[in-house]
This record gives structure tokens, C-alpha cells and sequence, in this order.
């Protein structure tokens, strides 16, 4: 008896090195998942922030002339709608916001150089593309610079790993919303005025550039 007992002591410690790393597993699968479900996003008008001053930056440090800014941001009276935008998209609008802020702007105090605005302008091909009469167009090339303005931004403001999924997955919530909008100007049950405004649209140009997607 006293031989079992012996052997079952000296080969516990064995045993209990054997389970150790089970028990590790376990943990750490336990806590990602609990850093997964307590994943949150940013809160929206954090973020609308970030995109007001991120188009508003790209605009001044790209030099984009007044014209080009005020024809973007041109909005169809009396009707109120946005004519590269989503009416009421929580992404298009503080990006709609920062160009009518922009075309307004007064210039430089006592400039010798009389500047109201830094660089030299858009690329002659992109600014044609804003100007183009044609409407896939002109959004197409405003989604480029969404992109590319709001990434600036990103990279710009120090923000840590989590942070930036924290982000992320704010955009892709406040670009569902946007879309449900503009999939509810598209239905047969929106006002006639709206549907046959965004009749063609396939996507949100703000919302994709803002999520890194332009093409």
C-alpha cells in the first residue's frame, strides 16, 4: 500500500505540470474573447469630428481652389439635397460641413503673399473629375480624396492599435446608417424628389472613402 501511495505522490507534480498548460489555454482564450465582446466604437461625433478636420486639413494643405470646394459642396435648392453627399449620412455631413467652411474662408491676415490657403491645387485630371458633368464621376474622384484626406487624419492623431479597430468599427456603424438612408431615398416608398435624385447611386462615396475603400 505504502508503494501505490508513494508511486501516485512522486508522479502528481508530473501531472499537475501536464495540466498546466491547459489551464493557460483556457485562460487565454477566455480573456480574447472577453476583449472581443467588450469591443466598443468611438462615439459617432468623435469621429465626425475627425472627418470634418481631416477634410478641412486636406483642403487647405492640398490648396484646392474656392471654386472647385463650392461646386462639390453644391447643394439643389429649395430641396436642400446635397448633390455629392447623402442627405443626412453621419459621414457626408461633417465632410459637407468642412467644404462649405472651407469655400468661405477668409484669407490669410496681412498675407504679403495674399494667400487664403496652403499648396499649390489639385492634380488638373482630379479637379476635372469634381467638375465633370457627369455624376459617377465627380463622385468617384470626391471619394479618392475622402480617402486619402481622412487617412492623413488617422495617421495623424496617435492613435494606439485599439484605438484604431475602435475606429473602425465606428465607420463601418456610422456607414450603415448612411447607406440604409440612402437605400430608403432609393425605395418606392421615399419622396419622388429623393429616389429620383439617388436613382443611380450604388454607393456612398463619403462613407467608402472614409472606410479606406476607394478603388
Amino acid at each position: 500500500m505504502r508503494r501505490i501511495l508513494g508511486k501516485i505522490l512522486l508522479g502528481l507534480p508530473l501531472i499537475l505540470v501536464a495540466c498546466q498548460p491547459m489551464v493557460d489555454r483556457r485562460q487565454e482564450n477566455s480573456t480574447a474573447q472577453l476583449r472581443t465582446s467588450l469591443r466598443i466604437s468611438l462615439p459617432h461625433e468623435q469621429v465626425q469630428q475627425l472627418i470634418f478636420f481631416g477634410v478641412l486639413e486636406g483642403l487647405y494643405r492640398d490648396g484646392v481652389e474656392t471654386r472647385v470646394a463650392r461646386a462639390i459642396a453644391t447643394i439643389d435648392e429649395p430641396a436642400g439635397i446635397p448633390h455629392n453627399f447623402v442627405y443626412g449620412c453621419p459621414i457626408c455631413m461633417p465632410a459637407l460641413d468642412a467644404l462649405r467652411v472651407y469655400a468661405a474662408r477668409p484669407g490669410f491676415y496681412r498675407d504679403k503673399r495674399g494667400r487664403d490657403t496652403f499648396g499649390s491645387g489639385l492634380d488638373p485630371a482630379v479637379q476635372a473629375s469634381l467638375l465633370s458633368a457627369d455624376s459617377q464621376q465627380r463622385r468617384d474622384a470626391l471619394q479618392r480624396l475622402i480617402d486619402r484626406w481622412v487617412d492623413e487624419r488617422i495617421s495623424n492623431s496617435g492613435f494606439d492599435d485599439q484605438q484604431r479597430e475602435d475606429l473602425t468599427l465606428s465607420l463601418r456603424e456610422m456607414r450603415k446608417k448612411g447607406m440604409g438612408l440612402l437605400y430608403q431615398f432609393q425605395s418606392e416608398e421615399g419622396p419622388d424628389l429623393y429616389l429620383d435624385f439617388y436613382r443611380d447611386w450604388q454607393a456612398c462615396p463619403s462613407c467608402d472613402g472614409a472606410n479606406g475603400d476607394a478603388p
